[in-house]
């Protein structure tokens, strides 16, 4: 994600990031207000990350925000697909972020 933030600023990296966070995408030849991308940052921004990273595999990261969100609903109990749907991330993202969970749980409860 460095180069992204230094090709376009880490302001509409964070856009993307907000947006896009736990996907993975190819970026497009040209990026229009149609695409996620463009609707994150527009199409001046768009068109600065097309130019650079063209046919290019971006994985975007869960920010902080969208992760704790994202583990709110995981704990009222909502399924990996409807969260995945909720915050425009993949199924397996959510997956990752639920074991995660489950991890940092006890395991069995204490005998006193």
């Amino acid at each position: 994600m460095r180069h992204v933030v230094a090709a376009i600023g880490e302001t509409a990296a964070q856009a993307i990031e907000a947006k896009l966070g736990g996907k993975r995408i190819v970026i497009p030849k040209t990026i229009g207000l149609n695409h996620p991308i463009g609707q994150a940052v527009g199409t001046e921004v768009a068109a600065k990350l097309s130019a650079e990273f063209a046919g290019a595999i971006l994985d975007v990261p869960v920010g902080a925000k969208k992760r704790a969100l994202i583990e709110g609903d995981l704990r009222k109990g909502d399924s990996v697909n409807t969260v995945a749907a909720r915050y425009f991330t993949s199924p397996r993202t959510i997956w990752r972020i639920k074991a995660a969970l489950a991890d940092d749980e006890p395991q069995q409860l204490g005998l006193f």
